[in-house]
């Protein structure tokens, strides 16, 4: 391979390692695309996202936690208020967000 041909594509990986960053940097982002990719665009476009508070947040001190046997935040949770349907059996009406380094990832229809 010649020095324009391993130049274009490193490119290509470049585009592509940025594109998947910006779509994994905030929680929302996470949500949209993989809405997106579940097969609901418009809902990922339109929808409206709210983040549920944590029952435990302000009545449990944080260094308390493994005192009072309160699980520890693996992830946030995220509800959708006006959608109403199922599509591909996954229940689109909630979502897990996890943050691993300074990405988060997005589950759908996990509580």
């Amino acid at each position: 391979m010649s020095r324009k041909q391993k130049r274009i594509i490193m490119s290509i990986i470049g585009v592509w390692l940025l594109i998947y960053i910006l779509l994994h940097r905030t929680p929302t982002a996470a949500i949209r695309t993989e809405m997106f990719l579940s097969g609901n665009p418009k809902a990922a476009m339109q929808g409206k996202i709210e983040r549920m508070g944590d029952p435990y947040d302000g009545v449990v001190p944080d260094h308390l936690r493994a005192f009072y046997g309160v699980p520890e935040k693996e992830y946030e949770n995220y509800r959708f208020p006006e959608i109403r349907h199922s599509s591909s059996s996954i229940d689109m009406s909630s979502a897990c967000v996890r943050k691993r380094w300074f990405l988060y990832y997005a589950e759908l229809g996990c509580f």
